[in-house]
């Protein structure tokens, strides 16, 4: 639950106050811990931080469920696919999402197309070329609709991944008791 709320309090005003270059105190709700968290996010896969904060806290409520946990050793590596296609579809068009990354202090939106919508990480990997930053890498060596293909199928990948480790048997225990109710 911190975790989440470090991250949904994140204010872009905490990148000046932990680098020194203003005095004063954080706006984050979680404090300095819980901006510090939220600022190394949203650098490394920037919107996809959401995401993220969304699963953890996902994953959180489900061990309170009374259904077995099966498969969990898929959920890791279903997390880390899921964010990184996010991360990298969100940088596919930065200037989309040019004023939720200025309102985050990722970018500015007269600079649309440098925005860190998908983070550092994003940005190496797919962000357009322009004048003299090259293009990211696998826009670079699979282009625009390869990297698209790859992304989403990262995405959608650890998507089901989460799924199987996570949600499965909670829907099958549902289905069964509403058959069961009939």
């Amino acid at each position: 639950v911190l975790f989440f709320l470090a991250v949904v309090s994140h204010d872009a005003a905490d990148f000046a106050v932990l680098a020194g270059g203003v005095t004063g105190m954080v706006g984050n709700w979680i404090g300095n811990v819980g901006a510090r968290i939220a600022c190394s996010l949203f650098l490394a896969i920037g919107l996809a931080a959401y995401l993220l904060a969304a699963l953890v806290l996902l994953a959180a409520i489900r061990s309170f469920m009374p259904q077995k946990l099966h498969r969990t050793w898929l959920f890791l590596p279903g997390l880390f696919l899921t964010v990184l296609g996010a991360s990298v579809l969100l940088a596919f068009d930065p200037a989309a999402f040019a004023g939720c990354c200025d309102s985050l202090g990722l970018g500015r939106s007269d600079m649309s197309l440098f925005a860190l919508s998908g983070g550092v990480i994003g940005q190496v990997l797919v962000a357009p070329g322009v004048g003299d930053v090259p293009a990211g890498f696998l826009r670079l060596h699979l282009g625009a609709v390869g990297s698209m293909i790859l992304s989403s199928t990262l995405l959608l990948g650890g998507l089901m991944m989460l799924y199987r480790s996570e949600w499965h048997s909670v829907l099958v225990s549902l289905v069964d008791n509403l058959s069961l109710g009939r």
